[in-house]
């Protein structure tokens, strides 16, 4: 028996015509084609003179087109969210900072309702509040350099000073304040124009010096504290000032 050798290119050809022939890439979109197009000029425009018969595909130079846009718009949220916390910080910080000067260079006179004193505190502790949450916002403790971390506590220091003043010695002196007046007023005096007459009362009545003497302890506690948020508010004032560039 005789076996004869045909050949079986054609036959493989014509049975297997896409495994013997030459693959070809799938069909692409136009909007590939542009993407493709967009990607060999950049390469051109980045010194490649010499011709790129298959580009690569823009994802790999900058993204899909869906991807960069989505990207693009959460570094511009991102951005515009810490400019409007900047700015929070900022305004909050200077209002802050001129109101704890004010109260500690006028020393403000208790009025007999001696309710401006509390808003007085009530605005500081505000303000400095927004301060600190936008700089930990702008500066997380773990990431902070140790200067950063330094301003925090002085923030910090001049929020909890605020709240001492808000919380404690604020209405221990309304109260304090409000029982001399009346002890005042049963000794016809505390209403004349002029000199008081509390200091020769006081002399000659002791209830009025104990209370002149408790009174005089805890509005020196109330300055003291304030004095010293002023100079917690002072320290990140300098800390900014290096920061600025002018």
């Amino acid at each position: 028996m005789t076996l004869v050798n045909r050949p079986i290119t054609g036959q493989l050809s014509e049975s297997f015509p896409e495994t013997t022939g030459r693959k070809t890439q799938p069909e692409r979109s136009e909007s590939r084609e542009e993407e493709d197009q967009a990607a060999f000029v950049l390469l051109r425009l980045h010194g490649l003179d010499h011709p790129v018969p298959h580009p690569p595909y823009p994802s790999l130079l900058w993204g899909s087109s869906s991807s960069q846009t989505s990207s693009g718009r959460d570094r511009n949220g991102f951005a515009l969210t810490v400019s409007l916390v900047k700015l929070g910080h900022l305004l909050s910080f200077a209002t802050a900072w001129g109101a704890a000067l004010w109260e500690s260079a006028e020393a403000p006179v208790w009025e007999p309702s001696g309710q401006d004193v509390p808003c007085i505190f009530l605005n500081l502790s505000v303000c400095v509040a927004i301060t600190v949450a936008a700089f930990a916002y702008l500066h997380p403790w773990k990431s902070a350099s140790t200067m950063e971390r330094y301003q925090l506590g002085f923030l910090l220091s001049s929020f909890g000073f605020n709240l001492s003043n808000l919380l404690v010695f604020t209405p221990m002196t309304i109260e304090m304040m409000k029982k001399r007046h009346k002890l005042e007023r049963e000794l016809n005096m505390g209403d004349e124009v002029g000199w008081s007459k509390n200091v020769p009362g006081a002399k000659v009545n002791p209830k009025l010096a104990a209370m002149n003497k408790k009174f005089g302890m805890i509005h020196g506690l109330s300055s003291l504290a304030n004095i010293m948020s002023f100079g917690s508010l002072a320290m990140h004032s300098w800390y900014l000032t290096s920061k600025l560039q002018l």
